[in-house]
């Protein structure tokens, strides 16, 4: 058996298409700061700094609730709390670590209007850019070295693994793909959102926010994964998050129309 082209154009594909995404958003955010110097690739590093001590610190949480026996039998003792308390995990963690990344990026330019909210919207896109190598470059990248390996002879692992690879849809992959864009526009405009919270010192307003935004988005897909077929989880969520996803788009499409207006004006 052999594993096919096209599994393997989607396993190569499907981190690069939200990759792509983020370098059109770096260069639509210099076109909008006037090709001046903002710190847009600073911004961008801060968020994948964000979002890796956050990822460190929910997984040390997570942890630390299956160590109890107790905690681990609250969390187990019915599928709804148990989606419910991840969620609200997950999404605390979240933004924590987005609000964090924002005011670390931004803080010598509060009196700048224009570089500090470029500053902050490239802060979401290195957000989102780590979410894609964790959820996407990191797993389709080992599927694709285990794809070459069963493909030149020289796999060595179990018949599970290999047949995971064998089981891998396109379909499924460009989904899980789109998803990376989707979050990656999201988590642009949530990074708006704060800036505009944390330039007026409500940074409690900027913590709930995401913490809400992101609870409504993990608890969902919690809800859909252990109460829907799998088929439905993802179509749902996939329809879920496009409608996210077009509230983001316009939202920062209204940002930039009027930084566009300011720079006519003035």
């Amino acid at each position: 058996m052999y594993v096919s082209n096209g599994q393997m154009l989607s396993m190569f594909m499907a981190p690069i298409v939200p990759l792509l995404v983020a370098a059109g958003g770096c260069i639509l955010l210099y076109h909008y700061s006037d090709k001046k110097r903002v710190g847009i690739l600073h911004g961008v590093g801060f968020g994948i700094l964000a979002y890796i001590w956050q990822l460190i610190l929910n997984t040390l949480v997570t942890v630390l609730i299956t160590k109890y026996d107790w905690l681990r039998n609250v969390v187990q003792s019915n599928v709804a709390i148990s989606s419910l308390i991840y969620a609200l995990i997950n999404s605390v963690f979240v933004a924590i670590g987005l609000v964090w990344g924002v005011r670390i990026a931004t803080r010598s330019q509060k009196s700048l209007t224009r570089k500090y909210s470029i500053k902050a919207v490239s802060v979401g896109i290195g957000f989102g850019v780590f979410n894609t190598v964790w959820n996407l470059v990191i797993p389709y990248g080992e599927s694709l070295y285990y794809s070459a390996r069963i493909n030149t002879g020289s796999f060595v692992g179990s018949d599970e693994l290999a047949q995971s690879v064998f089981d891998t849809r396109p379909g499924i992959v460009l989904l899980d793909s789109l998803k990376g864009v989707y979050l990656l526009i999201l988590y642009m405009a949530l990074a708006l959102l704060v800036s505009g919270f944390l330039r007026e010192n409500k940074k409690w307003n900027a913590r709930i926010s995401v913490t809400l935004a992101q609870f409504v988005l993990f608890f969902t897909n919690a809800l859909f994964r252990n109460f829907a077929a799998e088929s439905v989880t993802r179509i749902g969520m996939q329809i879920f998050l496009l409608a996210v996803t077009v509230w983001a788009v316009w939202y920062l499409w209204r940002w930039m129309k009027t930084l566009k207006n300011k720079r006519l004006s003035g």
